[in-house]
Order: structure tokens, then C-alpha cells, then sequence
């Protein structure tokens, strides 16, 4: 019976006319606005990839190209896309539309371009939104708020006050970024290299966060996945996972303040000579470690470990659960 009903529901799409098939669109769209200092670009870019690059002109020059086919077996599906542009006052808006009439029968659409080109002034502030499109920002200089679904974020030479990212599904990378960042992802990871931040706040659920080069203070949460930070300059630094591991190298700070929290992950730290600060160090089910030279008031029990490096002017304090704990000299 379940045969029959199958072979029927088939004979019945195999009969249902083609609507469309095989039909392309293909349009490139272009607009010029006029831009100062406050100016803000609303951009609503749906799955489609954005590149911006800053130039000198006091002008925003945005090119969208767009080239997709559909077809339909059945009736109706009509499908088409275009860009509505508008301005209001410091506020440019831009909104990516693709469009579809009521289809019935099975339908499908094959995507192959669909690209945002943009050229503006650096100063200009970014309002970005998108679904499954990824972005590249090169030299910039302004607020940057950013909120998509699945897709990569790249930023090179950024210099923000203000900048917010939000994704559910995508790898960020952020190279020279200089300023203050608060980032927040679901399943992604975080590169980092050659970054000074003012602050730092990332709020990561499944991914690894790595870095190179990096000063500032920062603000660490991650669920499942390792911190990896090396030759790093701080003055606060926290960080908390579940089940990854923290390593960090600290190559100078200025009364450090420190603070690593985990539950099933390892921490390595691996510090400067000059690092000076009291260390206290907390574990469950876990061994630790400390061979740093030149320590003094050293205490250790069974899962704690106290001491003071240096003149003891910043603090260090690692708790875990099952996670061991070393501490050794950056080399």
C-alpha cells in the first residue's frame, strides 16, 4: 500500500508542468550617496557576500551584482530579485530583496553570485545585517555593528570605539584591529593577531579563540572550546570555560590582574621574567604546577598553591575542576 502511495505522489510530480525552468537573473545595480562624519550605512544584505574598502572620497559607491536561476515543477514560483536604496538624514539604507510569487509543486533555485561592492570614507559608521553572507572590512575607522547568521566576518586595519558582532554560525577573524570589541557567536571561531584592544568581551558557545600579538585587557567566556593566546600584553585579563583549555603567554603587564576559571579544561601559563604578581592556584581533581624562578612564600598542598613572583604588585588566581594547572617561564 505505502508502494502504491509513493509511486502515485511521484506520477503526480512527474506530471506537474515546468514553470520557469531553467530561467536566470542577472543584474548589476549601482548607487552613489553623498557622506560626512556621522553618516550611517544601513546595509540589509540577506545571503549576500560584502566587501568594503575605504577610500578618500567623501562619498559611499555601493555595487551590487546578482546572478541566480530557478525553476519550477508545477505552477507559479515567479521568482526575481532587486535593491531598494533610500536616505534620510545622516542615514543611508540599503536592502537586498529577493522576491517569489506562491509556487506549487517542488521548487528550486540555484544561487551563483550574489556580491556587495562598496567604497566609502572610513569614518563612516556600519549598520550590517545579513543572513548567509560573509564580510570583509579593510581599513576603517568607525562603529561597526554587525549581525548575521551564518557566514564569516573579516576585519584588516580597524580602528573602532564601537565595535559589536554578533553570529550565529561563522569564523571571525580580526587582523590590526585596534579599539573596543564586543563579540557574541554560536559555533565559530575567533582568530586574533596583531591586536591592541582598549577592551575585548567575547561570549563564544562551540569554538576555539586564538591570538597572536595581542595587548589590552579582555573578557573570555566559552563553553566548549580552548583560549590560545601568545605573546600577549595585559593589565586585566578573565577568562572562563567548561570543557576547553586556557593557554596563555604573558609577555609584560603592569600589575597584572588575572583571573582563569574551568571546569574539565587545562590552563598553561607561561610568563615573562618581569611579571610580578602574587599567584593563587585552586583545583578539584587536578595536579598543579609552578616553575617559575626567583619565586618566594611558596606554599603547596594537595590542591592549592600559593606565591609571589617578583614583588608580588598584580595578582594571578586559576580555579579548576578536573583540569591540571602549570605555570612556567615564557622562553
Amino acid at each position: 500500500m505505502k508502494k502504491s502511495i509513493s509511486a502515485l505522489i511521484l506520477l503526480c510530480i512527474v506530471s506537474l508542468p515546468l514553470s520557469g525552468q531553467g530561467r536566470e537573473i542577472k543584474k548589476d545595480i549601482s548607487r552613489s550617496f553623498d557622506a560626512h562624519k556621522g553618516t550611517v550605512l544601513h546595509l540589509k544584505h540577506g545571503d549576500g557576500n560584502v566587501t568594503l574598502n575605504s577610500w578618500d572620497k567623501d562619498a559611499v559607491e555601493i555595487k551590487v551584482h546578482y546572478r541566480a536561476s530557478y525553476g519550477t515543477v508545477g505552477t507559479g514560483g515567479k521568482r526575481d530579485f532587486d535593491v531598494e536604496f533610500s536616505q534620510s538624514g545622516n542615514d543611508i539604507y540599503v536592502t537586498g530583496k529577493e522576491t517569489g510569487t506562491i509556487s506549487t509543486g517542488i521548487h528550486f533555485h540555484r544561487q551563483y553570485e550574489y556580491e556587495y561592492t562598496i567604497q566609502a570614507p572610513a569614518f563612516l559608521d556600519l549598520d550590517l545585517n545579513g543572513k548567509d553572507g560573509n564580510l570583509f572590512i579593510n581599513d576603517w575607522n568607525s562603529v561597526i555593528h554587525i549581525d548575521c547568521e551564518d557566514g564569516d566576518v573579516e576585519l584588516r586595519n580597524t580602528r573602532s570605539d564601537d565595535a559589536v558582532i554578533r553570529l550565529e554560525d561563522g569564523d571571525i577573524s580580526l587582523n590590526d584591529f585596534k579599539g573596543v570589541l564586543t563579540l557574541s557567536a554560536e559555533d565559530g571561531d575567533v582568530r586574533m593577531n596583531g591586536c591592541i584592544f582598549t577592551a575585548c568581551k567575547i561570549r563564544l558557545e562551540d569554538g576555539d579563540i586564538t591570538g597572536r600579538e595581542l595587548s589590552g585587557d579582555f573578557d573570555l567566556k566559552l563553553e566548549d572550546g580552548d583560549a590560545r593566546l601568545d605573546d600577549v600584553s595585559v593589565a586585566e585579563f578573565e577568562c572562563t570555560t567548561q570543557d576547553g583549555d586556557v593557554i596563555l603567554g604573558v609577555q609584560k603587564a603592569d600589575e597584572i590582574r588575572c583571573e582563569i576559571s574551568t571546569e574539565d579544561g587545562d590552563v598553561l601559563l607561561r610568563l615573562g621574567r618581569d611579571i610580578s604578581a602574587r599567584v593563587e592556584i585552586d583545583t578539584d581533581d587536578g595536579s598543579i604546577r609552578c616553575d617559575v624562578p626567583g619565586q618566594s612564600d611558596y606554599k603547596k598542598k594537595k590542591n592549592h598553591l600559593s606565591t609571589v613572583l617578583g614583588d608580588g604588585d598584580g595578582w594571578i588566581r586559576v580555579t579548576t575542576g578536573d583540569g591540571n594547572v602549570t605555570v612556567r617561564e615564557l622562553r
